[in-house]
């Protein structure tokens, strides 16, 4: 038999187990604030999402009509490129 101040007995285990949980709760907080701020930005995590994803997403929902929607993706595909900026065009 042991005694009270033997292995993980009297008050050494508890503070022991008392330590390691608080560790552990130090952790999970700072990864669950970590986990909310960057699903707060509301930003793919593979970085930027591309302007043709947004524009695709936006027709999806109906927020722009077909021609809306074929005119800009024309207009991102000759982002670089010199191009007509005719009125009516």
């Amino acid at each position: 038999m042991m005694g009270p101040g033997g292995c993980m007995g009297g008050m050494g285990g508890w503070l022991l187990l008392g330590g390691l949980l608080l560790i552990a709760l130090l952790v999970l907080v700072i990864v669950g604030t970590i986990w909310l701020v960057r699903n707060m930005r509301g930003s793919p995590r593979s970085g930027q999402g591309s302007a043709v994803d947004e524009l695709e997403r936006r027709y999806a929902l109906g927020e722009i009509d077909r021609e809306e929607f074929t005119r800009a993706r024309e207009d991102l595909a000759g982002r670089g490129r010199a191009r007509d900026v005719t009125p009516g065009r």
